[in-house]
């Protein structure tokens, strides 16, 4: 028992001190990035023929670091603003998933694999377009609802970006220590030959850690630590793990149904869900 106890806390402690440097400063440069760029610059990339503009608000995307705090409720004024949804989605999807921040932490964490942080981004990459494109098809453009949270409330600029950066730490924090929590359990509590079960056919795998993302429901600059710890299972699913959490998860589903509607919500987590295992287990069997 106190071996057990010895292997939880090591596994978590590590989780815990690995991710909080990544955290804190994706926080800093989201909050930054929310009270300084103005809403009409996101308008005038992002309010343009879809075609356009879902591969345009992924490449924003790219290179914006964002958390669900801070790019689901811009989504939502985007669309009031006569932006397309599938666009302001694209974006709100993009920038958690694919930001520098997040491909940072996910070198660090599988430090050596380079290819790994190539297939992330390549088929979070891809889930962004497969969602935006989905979206823009079926015609989707929900009235969004107005958010509890405003980074644009007034003040100066430095207590604007501390309040903000304060805000998001605040709800990412606790859940990078409940995902390492139910990381290092899972890694602990499970015996070792049923892990080795899930993760000996490549399907119950990938489906397995696609659930646990979903659930989990960790910060993205976080989950490359959460990920990395299951050693046990294949490197295609270590890599859906790593898609499907920033697109889909129990926080961000609340979120869209909070913002969009419940209908709207489904529409996006069914494809979210979906896009991601198929990009994640194509990439994965290209590049992994």
């Amino acid at each position: 028992m106190s071996n057990a106890v010895d292997e939880w806390s090591t596994l978590f402690t590590a989780m815990v001190l690995q991710a909080l440097p990544f955290l804190v400063l994706g926080v800093l440069l989201s909050a930054a990035v929310a009270v300084l760029v103005p809403l009409q610059v996101w308008r005038w990339i992002l309010a343009r023929r879809t075609v356009v503009a879902v591969p345009a608000a992924a490449m924003c995307g790219a290179v914006v670091p964002g958390c669900e705090c801070t790019t689901v409720p811009i989504a939502g004024r985007l669309t009031e603003r006569g932006v397309p949804f599938a666009a302001a989605m694209s974006f709100a999807l993009a920038s958690p998933a694919l930001n520098p921040i997040v491909l940072l932490a996910t070198a660090a964490a599988f430090a050596g694999q380079p290819s790994m942080v190539v297939a992330r981004f390549v088929a979070s990459f891809l889930t962004v377009l497969i969602v935006g494109a989905y979206l823009a098809a079926l015609g989707v453009q929900p009235a969004p609802r107005r958010s509890t949270h405003d980074h644009d409330a007034e003040g100066s600029t430095p207590a604007r970006v501390v309040a903000a950066a304060r805000h998001d730490f605040t709800h990412t924090a606790g859940l990078v220590v409940l995902g390492a929590a139910v990381a290092a359990t899972i890694r602990v509590a499970l015996p070792d030959d049923l892990l080795e079960r899930l993760g000996g056919s490549d399907v119950v795998a990938v489906l397995t850690m696609a659930v646990l993302a979903v659930v989990m429901a960790l910060c993205s600059e976080s989950d490359a630590f959460v990920a990395v710890s299951f050693v046990t299972f294949p490197p295609i699913a270590v890599l859906a793990f790593m898609v499907v959490g920033p697109i889909v998860d129990l926080r961000l589903l609340l979120m869209y149904r909070s913002t969009f509607g419940s209908r709207a919500a489904a529409t996006i987590g069914a494809l979210g869900f979906v896009g991601a295992i198929i990009a994640a287990t194509v990439v994965g069997r290209v590049l992994l």
